[in-house]
């Protein structure tokens, strides 16, 4: 459980640095979600909820996490999209590319920072 806080901490100390998050603005929160930054938060304490309660997430191969990694990168800009669109009126038609490219962002960012230890099969 301390690796856990531990985790949440560093995480949002890494959002506070981004700038202070929308709190108090729902409209503002969800296009948080919708940037790769936001995707990237939200994917990781996802990922250490994972890693720190489903033993079985470290038994995986790393080419079966990467499938499971590029859907939830692109999973949480669309939900973000979707509470948008019934909260915040937005349109499905000017959203849609953002959040395909912030999720394709999150992505590709999470595995070009791991490259070498991905390549190597974790060595």
């Amino acid at each position: 459980m301390k690796k856990w806080l531990i985790i949440l901490g560093i995480a949002a100390l890494l959002v506070v640095a981004q700038g202070p998050l929308p709190l108090d603005d729902p409209c503002a929160l969800v296009s948080y979600v919708m940037t790769s930054v936001g995707t990237n938060f939200i994917v990781g304490v996802i990922v250490s909820g994972l890693v720190e309660y489903w033993p079985a997430w470290a038994g995986f191969d790393h080419k079966a996490k990467r499938p499971i990694l590029l859907g939830l990168c692109l999973i949480v800009p669309f939900v973000g999209l979707a509470v948008g669109i019934q909260l915040c009126s937005l349109a499905w038609e000017t959203w849609w590319w953002t959040c395909l490219v912030a999720g394709g962002s999150a992505f590709v960012g999470s595995q070009m920072a791991h490259i070498r230890t991905l390549s190597s099969g974790g060595r």
